[in-house]
Parts: structure tokens; sequence; C-alpha cells
């Protein structure tokens, strides 16, 4: 333990007490005036631990700062409590503070990719969305073995959390070419929160994802707005010189969705001259009811043909 004054150590046990008033400005303030003590804080760890539970995101956000600043006795409180503690709650909490203890990266790291297979879905969701923060090139073959199972889980969150971390990791020094084959299983998995966030993901690994794009123009049939925009976005960083890839934004023109319409033109725009055959749906689209769309097709329109832009008023 810290050395600290008898006047310190009164005021320490004065402000865990607070912690636990009823009125949720004393317990933040109390959370933020033990971050100030720092390490002399530390007799209080294990009450704020479960402070970071509290219903009220301010006072949770005092007390992670404050076992932030006491520093290595509050995370190894936090991974006991993760491993250890029976409410499921608390142990999400101390999962999504993990990060913020980057001196402490290795243990942090190796408790989170345990919680991964928690009984309770939320702290495996929890451990899931953490877990990227503290990956690093060391650590990237093992997060992303843990990610990939993760896209296998039983709970549809945790799937989706799975699919936004590896999204998340892209322009990392980390070798996302593994994760491929489960991503593109992650396509045609039975929520669309999961699809989506799959085809966001294929979009991300570098070197781009070949393999994926049969997969991403099948998913820009899906029923859902999202996962087909989202599957618009990727085929354009995964699929630019692939000879499909024109066609399919050329008919992904024609959604019935804006939103798809207007990353497909988009996407021609950044594919540039190469996209030519596209032009005469582009200068169709100059008319679209959404004025994003029109935006993007006329700027799609300058870098492809500025010739045809011309033509069409654009310029």
């Amino acid at each position: 333990m810290h050395w600290i004054t008898p006047q310190d150590a009164a005021a320490v046990a004065a402000l865990g007490e607070a912690l636990h008033d009823a009125d949720k400005q004393v317990r933040r303030l109390a959370a933020s005036a033990l971050g100030r003590l720092g390490p002399k804080a530390d007799q209080v760890v294990s009450v704020l631990i479960q402070v970071l539970k509290d219903e009220d995101a301010r006072v949770r956000t005092a007390a992670l700062s404050a076992l932030e600043r006491i520093g290595p006795v509050a995370a190894a409180g936090i991974i006991e409590a993760l491993q250890k503690d029976e409410d499921a709650r608390l142990r999400a909490a101390a999962a999504a503070a993990l990060p913020v203890f980057r001196a402490q990266r290795q243990p942090a790291l190796s408790a989170l990719l345990g919680a991964m297979k928690d009984s309770a879905a939320g702290v495996r969701a929890a451990a899931v969305d953490a877990v990227p923060q503290l990956a690093d090139r060391d650590t990237g073959n093992r997060v992303v073995s843990a990610l990939i199972a993760a896209l296998k889980d039983d709970d549809v969150l945790v799937r989706t959390a799975a699919a936004n971390a590896l999204s998340s990791l892209r322009g990392r020094p980390i070798d996302l070419g593994p994760s491929v084959p489960a991503l593109i299983a992650a396509l045609k998995d039975k929520d669309a929160r999961v699809r989506a966030s799959a085809a966001e993901a294929l979009g991300g690994v570098e070197p781009p994802a070949k393999a994926a794009v049969p997969a991403l123009l099948q998913a820009l049939k899906d029923e859902v707005e999202d996962v087909r925009a989202r599957a618009v976005r990727s085929l354009f960083r995964v699929g630019r010189d692939a000879k499909e890839t024109v066609p399919a934004m050329i008919q992904a023109l024609k959604d019935d969705e804006g939103e798809v319409r207007s990353q497909a033109a988009l996407a021609l725009g950044r594919i540039g001259p190469e996209a030519k055959a596209a032009v005469p749906a582009l200068v169709g689209a100059l008319t679209d009811k959404d004025a994003l769309v029109r935006q993007r097709a006329a700027e799609a329109l300058r870098l492809i043909d500025p010739e045809a832009a011309k033509k069409a008023g654009e310029k």
C-alpha cells in the first residue's frame, strides 16, 4: 500500500463511504476526488470496482478514471473481478474497463481473452469489444483467432461484436487474412446486424480479400438496406479491379434505398475512368429523388468522364 498521511487515510475512508451515497452527484464527486489522490486511494479499489456498474454513466466514468489513476493495484483488482465475481454485470463492466490499463497490457489482454468464454453472453460481448484496444503486432494472431471463434458464438450480440472488432483492427499491423473465410460465412448469418458488420469488416482486410468478392456481390441482394450499403462500400475496397464490380455498382444505383444508391455512386467515382460503363447509369442518377445520390453521381461523372459530365450539365 502507498504511504499516506493520517489525514489522507481519513479522506479516503470518507470518500469511500460517499461512493454509496443516494445522490449520484455525491457519488461522482467522491470518485473524482479519489482519482485525484491516485495510488493513495488503493484501499478503496474494491469499492470503486463495484461502482463500475453504477446506474449513472457519469459516476461510472469517474470511477473508471479514478481506478486508472490508482494504477497497477486497480488493474489487478479489475482482472480479479472479471475472473471471479459472481455478478455478470460487474464482470462485463470489468471487461469494458480493462483497456485503459495499457501499462498492464499483457495480463489485461489475457484476462479478456479468457472472458470471451464466460458463461454470460453480456460478459463475452464486453470482452470482445475491449480486446481490439489492447491488440498489437505481437498479440494480433491470438486476438484474430479468438475473434474468429466469437463469430460462431450462440449469441447474436457476441457475433456482431466480433465482426465489429475485426473491422476496428483495420490499418493496424495485424494480419486479418485468416478471418476472411469466417467473415464470408457470417454474410449468411440469420441476423442482419451480423451480416452488416461482416460486410463492413471484409472491406478492411489487407491485402484486399479478393476471395470475398462473390459473397459481397451476393450480399447486394440482401433484404436489409444496411447490409447492401456496407457490401457496396467493401466491394469498392476489395474488388475494384474485379470485372464483376462495376456492373454490380451499376445495378446498385437502381436500389430502392437511397443510402445504397449513394454508396454505389461514391464507389464508382473512386474507381475512376475504369468505370466508364457506368456513365449512362450515373447520368440517370443525376435526377434521383435523393439529393446525396445526385451529388455523388455528379462527382462520379466528373471523375470518370469529364466530357460526359459537361454534356450532362455538370462542370
